[in-house]
């Protein structure tokens, strides 16, 4: 993503919105789990699931075999044309690296680590130093 300096005051959060993130990265995580075990295609029936949004939007991309440098910039110009700041942008922002993992069939360890740096916790779910 094109990551500004500025991007860190956008998505400033409480914890207890990190923790909703938090929340979040782990549903997203058994997702992965799920991919690996049964490939792409199981996200069909997640997308009926969940309400068409942006999530939607970035799971079908990857359902849909997108090429990862086309789909990061589908899902970068929604992140960017929005007006959203706060947990509703670190959320978009989670959603969209974990497509990426899912497109470039990263593994659950990995995909943990680098959703969790958008946190700012490392892969045990401690904060940073």
């Amino acid at each position: 993503m094109l990551y500004v300096w500025g991007l860190a005051e956008r998505v400033s959060c409480t914890d207890a919105e990190k923790k909703q993130c938090q929340d979040l990265i782990d549903e997203l995580l058994e997702q992965t789990s799920r991919v690996q075990n049964e490939g792409l295609l199981c996200l069909e029936e997640t997308l009926q699931k969940i309400p068409r949004g942006f999530l939607h939007t970035a799971l079908q991309l990857t359902v849909a075999n997108i090429e990862p440098n086309v789909m990061r910039e589908i899902l970068e110009k929604r992140i960017l044309l929005s007006d959203i700041k706060g947990v509703a942008l670190l959320r978009r922002i989670i959603q969209l690296e974990f497509s990426m993992c899912l497109t470039n069939n990263y593994g659950e360890e990995s995909t943990r680590t680098i959703l969790n740096a958008l946190l700012d916790i490392d892969r045990e779910g401690v904060p940073a130093c």
